[in-house]
């Protein structure tokens, strides 16, 4: 899969998140190598692969520890 748009600023962080059995995991893949070419600040992009699941939304359960600040960003699960 190719991705043609560009991105050169980001102005929120970016995190990608994908089952490693998804259907979406090798477009969400290039997606994410995409956004790393041609965006400026490489570290506003971050790619999170959950091991072993389809659907990391119904199949995983993420607590978040008491405390933790969560930055305004976008966050696409695919």
């Amino acid at each position: 899969m190719q991705c043609k748009e560009e991105v050169f600023v980001l102005s929120c962080p970016v995190l990608l998140m994908t089952g490693q059995r998804s259907a979406f995991n090798s477009a969400t893949r290039a997606i994410h190598q995409a956004v790393l070419r041609s965006c400026e600040d490489k570290a506003k992009v971050e790619f999170i692969e959950v091991a072993g699941v389809a659907n990391i939304l119904q199949e995983k359960v993420f607590i978040r520890p008491p405390g933790t600040v969560v930055p305004d960003g976008l966050i696409l699960v695919l």
